[in-house]
């Protein structure tokens, strides 16, 4: 592959936008780094090449330190270092276009120019994201020195347009995709905790929900225990066999990223510090890690260490809601656990004791289906601000303080039918 075996210290260090973690980060958003040809893609590419009249081309998405091809024409290499044309491009407003490359000092003594495949000419338009990050280009390249005609200027800033529009389309795609499965692997969870199934399979399938829709690979859900403030493991997903997580006790003291997680109700980072209790450590197998209250209502009845996410190391604001969603599902499971041990015989039926109206069980059901406010209200023909009126009082009837647990209640009290699986694409 041209470039990849050539060091690049032969080559001038290539500015870095001033924006470059943040860049970095919003790269990473669209999980596409890596990843297989696509045609749309590669049918842009060829588009451009053509309209240019140009032998060579690439799609490039500038990483930490190479350039990756999404697609390509006219060349086998698949990345190079990252001190080629498209590094200098995204520092650019507008086209890079670079007339001859033997003229120029940045890329004369290049591996792209100098060997295979002995580019001369580049022209390259940057791709922004809506929030203004350069992470890319849509570039042509030829042998001979030329220049583009301001028609061929103009269409490859709009072929840039479109593979921008291309990136933002498979961003939302597999956001949807994702919501869709999530969706079934909580239904299927919150199933089996009202089907009363066996407490630590339960829990070890969450966690295995939450390393699968975080992008973790370790985690570890550990029973709280107030009285005398000791977390105590419960289940795993990916840790070793002479790891179970089932005979890990931590005193709280000494683990402060649990304590503010079980104080703030939202996600601890810990850094590795040295207060920090090596159990832990040993446990999700890492010094920086995450630590997730297990809430239902206002209780708190655990936490879930996992380890941090490949790409940033931080949970994406998605991620952060899955994460949450799957660990309240913990929560709900060992509240569920707790009441079956001290409900009496002769109790009430639950369902004797809550009246929802039928608007309000109709939001319910479209809510366990996976649909959001506003697609409720079209459902239904309301607005968000009515549907969210509705779901507020039906939280209040079922005694509980979120949509996750709205939903696992009614479906326990027999408003929401069992095992009814979510439409296709409603995310």
């Amino acid at each position: 592959m041209v470039g990849e075996e050539r060091s690049t210290r032969m080559h001038p260090l290539v500015p870095m936008p001033a924006d470059e973690e943040a860049r970095l980060e919003a790269l990473r958003r669209y999980e596409i780094l890596d990843t297989p040809p696509e045609p749309a893609f590669d049918d842009l590419m060829k588009l451009a090449a053509h309209v240019c009249d140009a032998p060579m081309g690439s799609l490039t998405l500038i990483d930490a330190d190479r350039q990756w091809f999404k697609t390509k024409v006219g060349f086998d290499a698949t990345e190079t270092p990252r001190d080629g044309f498209c590094s200098h491009a995204i520092l650019q407003t507008d086209l890079l276009v670079v007339r001859d490359a033997w003229d120029d000092q940045r890329f004369r003594s290049h591996p792209f120019v100098i060997a295979d495949p002995h580019a001369r000419f580049y022209a390259g338009v940057t791709l922004v994201t809506p929030d203004g990050f350069a992470i890319g280009t849509l570039c042509v390249l030829d042998t001979q020195p030329r220049d583009l005609t301001s028609e061929q200027a103009d269409a490859l800033r709009a072929l840039g347009r479109q593979a921008m529009s291309l990136l933002e389309l498979r961003l939302v795609a597999g956001r949807e995709r994702r919501r869709v499965d999530e969706l079934h692997a909580v239904q299927e969870m919150a199933a089996r905790i009202l089907s009363r199934s066996d407490l630590e399979q339960v829990l070890a399938g969450i966690a295995s929900g939450i390393c699968r829709f975080t992008g973790s690979t370790r985690a570890a859900i550990l029973d709280y225990d107030p009285e005398i403030a000791m977390l105590e493991g419960l289940a795993n997903h990916g840790i070793d066999s002479d790891q179970t997580g089932r005979d890990v006790t931590i005193p709280l003291d000494d683990c402060p990223s649990a304590g503010r997680a079980i104080i703030t109700g939202r996600p601890a980072f810990s850094d590795g510090l040295p207060e920090e209790n090596r159990a832990v450590e040993e446990l999700v197998g890492t010094q920086a890690y995450i630590c997730v209250p297990l809430r239902a209502g206002a209780n708190v009845f655990g936490v879930v260490f996992l380890d941090r996410p490949r790409g940033t190391g931080r949970l994406s604001p998605e991620q952060e809601d899955s994460c949450m969603s799957f660990a309240m599902l913990a929560g709900v499971a060992l509240d569920h656990a707790h009441r079956r041990l001290h409900e009496p015989r002769d109790r009430v039926p639950a369902t004797a004791k809550v009246h929802l109206s039928a608007q309000e069980v109709s939001i319910l059901r479209l809510a366990a289906e996976g649909l959001s406010n506003p697609e409720i209200g079209e459902k239904l023909f309301l607005s968000k601000h009515t549907v969210k009126e509705y779901f507020g009082n039906a939280m209040r009837k079922l005694g509980v303080s979120s949509r996750v647990e709205a939903v696992l209640e009614a479906t326990r009290l027999g408003f929401i039918p069992l095992g009814e699986p979510p439409s296709p694409g409603r995310g």
